[in-house]
This record gives C-alpha cells, sequence and structure tokens, in this order.
C-alpha cells in the first residue's frame, strides 16, 4: 500500500513538472495595463486595456504582434482569454491585445456611434438615433496617437498588426 502511494506521488510530480520549453510568467497581475488617453484629434478620453503575453517580461528581444480591440469594454476580457488559451495550444502566436474602450457601457454605445461613423447622419427607420462624424479623429488617434505609444512602450512587432472589432 505505502509502495502504490508513493508511485502516485511519484507520477503526480511528473505530471506536474514544467516543461522546460515552456516561459511562463508567475505573477500575471503584472500582464495587465489599463490607463486613460486623451486624444486631441478625437476630442475624446479613450480607457485603454493591455495584456501583455506570460513570456513577455522573460523574452527581452521578443517582438510580438498586436491586436486592437475595439469595444475594448466588451471585446478585451473574452479576447484575451481565447488568445491565452489558443497560443497554449500553438494555434495562435503569443501576442499584445490593447482594447480601446470608453468610460462605461453607456458612454460605449454613445461615443462608438460617433467614432466609427462618417459622415454625420440619422439612421434609417430609427429617426431618433444621430449617427456622428467622428471618424477621422478616431483613425488619428488610433494611428498618430494610441500606436506609437504603444510601439515606444512595449516590444511590438510593428509589421504584425490587427484591428479586431465589428461596425
Amino acid at each position: 500500500m505505502i509502495k502504490l502511494f508513493q508511485l502516485s506521488i511519484l507520477i503526480l510530480f511528473i505530471g506536474c513538472k514544467d516543461n522546460a520549453d515552456k516561459t511562463i510568467l508567475k505573477d500575471p497581475e503584472t500582464l495587465d495595463k489599463a490607463f486613460k488617453l486623451y486624444s486631441k484629434t478625437a476630442e475624446d478620453t479613450f480607457y485603454i486595456s493591455v495584456n501583455l503575453p506570460d513570456s513577455f517580461y522573460l523574452k527581452s528581444n521578443a517582438k510580438y504582434p498586436v491586436v486592437y480591440v475595439l469595444d475594448g469594454n466588451n471585446n478585451f476580457e473574452i479576447l484575451k482569454t481565447i488568445s491565452k488559451k489558443y497560443s497554449e495550444f500553438e494555434i495562435l502566436p503569443k501576442m499584445i491585445i490593447v482594447g480601446v474602450g470608453y468610460k462605461d457601457n453607456r458612454t460605449l454605445m454613445n461615443q462608438r456611434l460617433n467614432d466609427l461613423c462618417y459622415p454625420k447622419c440619422m439612421l434609417p427607420l430609427f429617426d431618433s438615433i444621430e449617427l456622428g462624424d467622428g471618424a477621422e479623429g478616431f483613425y488619428n488617434f488610433m494611428v498618430n496617437d494610441l500606436s506609437p505609444l504603444i510601439d515606444k512602450t512595449y516590444q511590438v512587432d510593428t509589421t504584425n498588426r490587427i484591428l479586431f472589432g465589428h461596425s
């Protein structure tokens, strides 16, 4: 009986042994960053969330693709979870995920109608919903403010960027 117990413990330790090829940071809280960023061109403050790959601090010379996630309030956590699992199975590369969000979900719907539409117009069949004309300002924010900041702050593969969103 004792030998069976010892064998079980040995199998447990072998099964839990880290694979030498995996580099996982032990403190995952440091992998998430969040900050506010005001844009003069969009005349608005955006709430930015950044998730770094688990190997970010261990591989100082590595460059990572970046995924910019629109509607960050809703889509950031979902994409973060999916990409982490997919990168564990090597379906996706390890990547930096940047969520572009708003103050809260109430602001989200109003502001995204401004940021993602051009020119200003009324929605057909919904006369009370006015679409904004802030697409040019939002585009300039993404290209001239946010992207250069992310490039300067993190180890980014500047040839491998993705814009993720809908509408």
